[in-house]
């Protein structure tokens, strides 16, 4: 009798614990059959000058498609892009990428500095089944957050926005 409530409050607790985890991540076959690589989904309402991502992402190697999911993120972020279908006040406007494309491009580039206004989220690191081995490197899917206010401070500081 000892065992069978044992064994059944063991039962219990495990189906709890399978529902919760299933229900605290999206199902990683829903999440890679996004239509196009590149893919950005704008998951809140900022608080606190804080955006969050959750971005479909590609590179030769996982930490490559990482940095380029982060970039991405960032630019979302930068530049307006009504192709994107996300409700985002950009910072800067349309032509300023033409116009200090130097700087941006030093910016943006591999390891760049915009590393210091974006970070992948605790939940956001792509877990084993969030990767996926493509015939050109990897595809993954992360969360990330931009610190939107504070990218939009470092504009103003370098004379890009007023």
């Amino acid at each position: 009798m000892k065992t069978n409530r044992l064994f059944m409050a063991f039962f219990s607790f495990f189906l709890f614990a399978q529902s919760y985890s299933l229900s605290s991540r999206e199902c990683p076959d829903q999440q890679f059959s996004s239509p196009q690589e590149g893919a950005i989904v704008l998951l809140n309402t900022p608080a606190n000058g804080i955006y969050c991502f959750r971005v479909t992402a590609s590179g030769e190697n996982v930490e490559e498609a990482i940095l380029q999911g982060q970039r991405q993120s960032v630019q979302a972020c930068l530049f307006p892009n009504k192709n994107s279908g996300l409700k985002i006040k950009s910072i800067c406007a349309a032509e300023t990428r033409d116009k200090h494309g130097a700087y941006f491009d030093y910016f943006l580039e591999g390891e760049g500095n915009y590393l210091n206004f974006v970070r992948i989220t605790p939940d956001g690191f792509p877990l084993e089944d969030e990767r996926r081995k493509t015939k050109d490197g990897y595809e993954v899917i992360i969360k990330v957050e931009v610190f939107y206010n504070n990218l939009r401070t470092e504009m103003q500081n370098e004379g890009i926005i007023d």
